[in-house]
């Protein structure tokens, strides 16, 4: 087998060195496909049943997360409106990214809270809408059987009328006041949106500019909403309280004597309607109230009424994310898979969040941190280890090496060094801790015997051989 690898080289050694040059080319072609891996697939065999079982887990419940905690005086304070306003800038710049699954932390519980006002409030308007149209059914029977009731049957019936009546009208004017409430809360998020939108060049800063103008835009139909709900509401209690009117003077007619029983027929009937209708136009309004969105609180009162439920006690919910009294964390979890270039975007994001804020040191860490904080580490030491031992050689080379060429053995192991990177992207075999101390054997080994090679091929010459 040497003579005839001998023979080769020693008869076409231009076509031999032809062949090594487009083998190494081709190879160098797999090092845009080499890439870092720090991961469990570089500890347990990705086919095993373990990984897959771990690899479900995280598609479904998301991946090792990032923490970010946030550190305060007390509770109070990291419960404050600036505190949780920072951390809701933070969810919001975060949750939209590639590679984020989830953020958790006390704002997800502030809009919880919100969206559950929400709910109680369209099942309170179902409510209404379900007892206008039983209270509808009841006047429409009573109509119906007008003349089979005696006047002790009929006063104590409306005397029933009357009171639900108040009863409405009373829920009416309640709900009338929730949403002028929430309407002040979105007038005021409209101003600030609008403030900040004022700070923005529309070139410039076109997207963040675009967006402000999108979310003012859906606020501002949102109060409109809130206008026509108000409108519809005090259209309803007036009504009510009418109706209300009208039967305690029908209550007080009837008192006396049952005289005009159809005209009393008449007017229940025209009640039943009436009050069908209005039954009618609560349910389409609680159809659509799916159109209203929730929003973080831009007050400290609605704030602290969410987070205080009682006046004194905190939501309990809330506990959860306390470590202790002056610390509190956001937990992003990440997708399945996350790659290192969608990390850096995600720790870039929450560090220009907190910067220029009170949090702005803020401990930052979890295992996708300390995984990329790891590649990042791995590719300095081997570029600095691949200059180190560049300038070493070259200087030994120079001084301890007095033959002609005497870098020609350097440019042999940076063939080498090459090729072994090329051939390990096509082959889609990973940088790992463990595959790195390939290089400083093959760097070690490959310049000892270039060297011997080189220096035996030269006393070869000064003895004349061919």
């Amino acid at each position: 087998m040497k003579k005839l690898l001998s023979k080769i080289l020693y008869k076409w050694p231009f076509k031999v060195l032809f062949v090594i040059a487009i083998a190494v080319a081709l190879a160098a072609t797999g090092i845009a496909n080499i890439n870092l891996s720090t991961g469990n697939e570089t500890m347990i065999d990705p086919s095993s049943d373990t990984y897959i079982d771990n690899n479900t887990y995280q598609t479904t419940f998301g991946a090792d997360p990032i923490m970010v905690i946030i550190e305060s005086t007390d509770r109070a304070d990291l419960l404050s409106m600036d505190t949780l306003s920072v951390v809701n800038d933070l969810n919001n710049n975060l949750k939209d990214l590639d590679g984020v699954f989830y953020v958790n932390s006390p704002v997800s519980v502030i809009n919880y809270a919100t969206s559950m006002s929400l709910t109680n409030y369209q099942n309170a308007l179902d409510g209404i809408a379900t007892n206008l149209a039983a209270l509808s059914e009841n006047i429409a029977l009573m109509s119906e059987n007008m003349p089979e009731m005696d006047s002790d049957t009929l006063i104590e019936s409306l005397e029933t009328i009357i009171a639900s009546q108040n009863n409405i009208s009373t829920g009416l004017d309640n709900e009338i006041l929730l949403m002028d409430n929430m309407s002040l809360n979105v007038e005021d998020e409209i101003t600030l949106l609008t403030a900040t939108r004022a700070t923005l060049d529309p070139i410039v800063d076109e997207t963040e500019y675009n967006e402000l103008t999108r979310t003012i835009t859906v606020l501002s139909q949102v109060n409109n909403l809130y206008s026509q709900m108000t409108l519809l509401s005090g259209n309803f209690s007036t009504g009510t309280a009418q109706t209300a009117i009208g039967l305690q003077s029908l209550l007080t007619q009837l008192t006396t004597m049952l005289t005009s029983m159809s005209q009393i027929e008449l007017n229940l009937t025209s009640l039943g309607t009436n009050l069908f209708a209005m039954s009618e136009t609560v349910s389409m309004l609680a159809d659509n109230f799916n159109m209203f969105t929730s929003t973080f609180p831009t007050e400290a009162s609605t704030l602290n009424t969410i987070i205080y439920s009682d006046g004194v006690n905190m939501n309990p919910m809330l506990e959860t994310y306390f470590i202790d009294d002056s610390h509190i964390f956001v937990n992003i979890s990440l997708e399945e898979g996350t790659s290192n270039e969608e990390i850096e975007v995600i720790l870039a994001e929450i560090e220009n969040t907190l910067a220029n804020t009170a949090f702005s040191d803020s401990l930052i860490s979890g295992k996708p941190v300390l995984n990329y904080d790891i590649k990042s580490s791995m590719m300095d030491s081997m570029k600095t280890m691949m200059i180190t031992s560049l300038i070493i050689m070259v200087v030994i080379l120079l001084v301890l090496f007095p033959v002609p060429f005497r870098l020609l053995p350097l440019f042999i192991v940076l063939i080498a060094v090459v090729g072994t990177i090329g051939v390990m992207g096509i082959a889609s075999i990973p940088l790992t801790m463990v595959s790195m101390a390939v290089f400083p054997v093959l760097i070690g080994l490959g310049i000892d015997y270039s060297i011997q090679f080189h220096n035996r091929y030269t006393e070869e010459l000064t003895r004349g051989v061919k």
